[in-house]
């Protein structure tokens, strides 16, 4: 008498599909990605010689972050507030564009494809001849004291603002971001795609209950647009402040980069990225908790 083998149950199908969809993942993960970080954490209690003999050093590197470099803390919390304000800007910025976008407007898919071509100009050695050309060309006008023919300047920005009695912080924050307007536009592409899709999911039905309430547009876009939005809103949130830890722009990366491949201090380089990550974790933890008590799950 044969014994009939049992055969896969549907969820046991799923889950064997699923993790040959993840296979490679998991291998390129185990061959490739732990070993280098295994090798990143030994190399941050490490030194290499003038022949890249690496011998081990102890905490060494570490005393030399936070005690002997004068300017690696000062650094992280630049870094840090800065990213913060940039943050805030992209997010409100995202916003406003994707609010524009959802509306019933011509040619729009092509205005989203253009909104969305900055993020794949920013790239690479493209991203750092545009940021230059940015500046360069921010510092002429600021320099010649015209912008084109308009003569709008950042300075004459700031006076404008400076006349309405707005505090100098608030002044200094505004100049900073049109300052940043290139890397503002170009990091804010997957946030207003995000966006888009998040306003899209929201029911038209809820919309019309709420005029037929009597609620006009501003009290519908504060009491259920944004409501709404705040899951997309914490993704977002967390998205942008983790690209921003990682760009190549932002001092402490520059720092850790100058480390590896110009002075080959690989020890010291691979400590500083590694405390660096640690404050990112520990940042993206504190934002998500603060940001869980004002996230509104429809289905809660």
């Amino acid at each position: 008498m044969m014994i009939k083998k049992p055969r896969l149950t549907m969820s046991g199908k799923q889950a064997f599909m699923g993790l040959g969809f993840i296979s490679f993942y998991l291998i390129g993960l185990a061959v490739f990605f732990l070993p280098a970080v295994v090798r990143s954490i030994v190399l941050c209690f490490q030194e290499n010689g003038q022949n890249f003999d690496m011998k081990w050093v102890g905490w060494a590197n570490f005393n030399y972050m936070f005690r002997v470099d004068p300017k690696f803390a000062r650094n992280i919390v630049e870094t840090i507030g800065g990213l913060l304000i940039n943050a805030v800007v992209i997010i409100l910025y995202s916003i406003f564009v994707c609010t524009l976008l959802n509306r019933e407007l011509k040619g729009r898919g092509i205005l989203r494809s253009l909104l969305f071509l900055p993020v794949v100009m920013s790239m690479g050695v493209v991203e750092k001849y545009m940021s230059f050309t940015m500046r360069e060309g921010d510092i002429m006008s600021a320099v010649s004291g015209t912008a084109g023919s308009s003569g709008l300047t950042v300075d004459s920005i700031a006076s404008v603002i400076t006349s309405f009695n707005i505090s100098a912080d608030i002044t200094g924050i505004i100049v900073s971001s049109i300052h940043n307007i290139y890397t503002v536009i170009s990091h804010s592409g997957v946030q207003i795609v995000i966006f888009l899709a998040g306003l899209q999911s929201i029911s038209k039905s809820v919309y019309e209950a709420a005029r037929v309430e009597g609620c006009g547009p501003w009290e519908t876009y504060w009491k259920i647009t944004i409501p709404m939005l705040t899951p997309v809103i914490a993704v977002n949130v967390v998205y942008t402040v983790v690209d921003s830890f990682v760009s190549s722009n932002n001092v402490i990366m520059s720092k850790v980069f100058s480390y590896q491949t110009e002075q080959f201090k690989f020890g010291l380089a691979s400590a500083m990225a590694w405390v660096y990550f640690l404050i990112l974790i520990v940042f993206v933890v504190i934002i998500m908790a603060v940001l869980r008590k004002f996230t509104y799950y429809e289905n809660a």
